[in-house]
């Protein structure tokens, strides 16, 4: 007499362990790399207010403000109407060396002037960024709004 075809019931349950396993440990990667995008976004997002609001007071000839305002970053308008133009949310668990309040005043033809109140963390007018994890990154803002990140 023959064996009968198919799978036994421990080579089924074999088999859905190993897949779970294997779902498991996809999950976790993929949440790993979920949060390192959403880093890389902030940095962008983060280097591109700068940016934006220079090329902004060049372009409008107005002169704008970036404020910190707790979990925000805002460029505004200076005086008159006071309309908000960009806004960065800092997200959870990430922390920017920045304070509270007016940070810099961004001039036509494109200049950055910081307040004395701007952080000056690693070479001149510059902030950090530390994320969840605990890993730091230091930016240096030139005066016509550059962002470039300082390796030690």
């Amino acid at each position: 007499m023959g064996r009968a075809r198919g799978l036994t019931l421990i080579e089924l349950l074999v088999v859905l362990a190993m897949l779970g396993v294997l779902f498991t440990l996809t999950a976790f990667q993929s949440r790993r790399v979920m949060a390192e995008q959403d880093e890389a976004a902030f940095y962008t997002r983060v280097q591109r207010i700068f940016w934006d609001a220079s090329t902004a007071a060049a372009s409008r000839g107005q002169t704008l403000l970036l404020i910190r305002n707790g979990d925000t970053l805002i460029v505004r308008e200076k005086g008159g109407s006071r309309k908000v133009l960009r806004r960065v949310e800092i997200p959870e668990g990430m922390r920017v060396s920045l304070p509270e309040g007016r940070l810099a005043v961004f001039t036509p033809p494109g200049r950055v002037r910081f307040r004395p109140r701007f952080p000056q963390d690693c070479e001149g007018p510059s902030f950090k960024i530390t994320t969840p994890g605990g890993s730091e990154r230091c930016y240096r803002v030139s005066v016509i709004g550059e962002v470039e990140e300082v390796r030690p």
